[in-house]
């Protein structure tokens, strides 16, 4: 499944980055990656919580694949860094500084850090060396730095861009599915 989905994906980097190899191609990639990478993030994200609420097929699927989801969104955020890196060679220092200001490339790149964490560990011998306590902590502590970072980018959109309140509350309703309690009736039983 990641290899597949991996490969569309620079598949679709490079058909962008050729098609309109400029500053606003360049953009448009990021937009699309930054888009994928979002819808990504949250299945991975909340594939727990989604199973131990409503268990059956596809959040027993979800669940199975949680991890080349994971590694997908890896890929699909690399992608997005590809297209930053373009718009970085092809904007003048004047549109690349509108667009990039100095705290969000810090924001930016702790979002980086704790994907690329992530991705690297993503395998049973890193949960093996680790040790599953460990690498679950790790995981989760990366997973809600990723969350922020993408809420702090639409909370820093939404004012100019209305349509960034959508993304915004799926975020937020994922952070609730995750940590609401399961216990007191609130998850659904599989019929008997």
């Amino acid at each position: 499944m990641w290899a597949v989905g991996a490969a569309c994906l620079l598949a679709l980097t490079g058909a962008m980055l050729l098609g309109q190899p400029d500053a606003e191609g360049a953009r448009r990639l990021v937009r699309v990656t930054a888009r994928v990478s979002l819808l990504l993030f949250l299945l991975a994200f909340t594939a727990s919580a989604c199973w131990r609420r409503w268990p059956g097929g596809w959040s027993a699927w979800l669940m199975r694949h949680r991890r080349q989801v994971g590694l997908l969104f890896a890929t699909s955020h690399a992608c997005h860094a590809m297209g930053i890196a373009c718009v970085a060679a092809w904007a003048t220092p004047e549109l690349w500084a509108q667009l990039s200001p100095p705290p969000s490339r810090w924001i930016g790149g702790a979002g980086y850090a704790a994907i690329a964490l992530m991705a690297l560990t993503s395998f049973d011998a890193a949960v093996r060396w680790l040790g599953h306590v460990r690498w679950r902590a790790m995981h989760r502590v990366c997973a809600h730095v990723v969350w922020l970072v993408f809420v702090l980018a639409c909370l820093k959109r939404v004012g100019a861009m209305p349509l960034y309140a959508l993304p915004l509350a799926l975020l937020l309703g994922a952070m609730l599915l995750r940590h609401w309690p399961v216990r007191g009736g609130f998850a659904l039983r599989p019929r008997l």
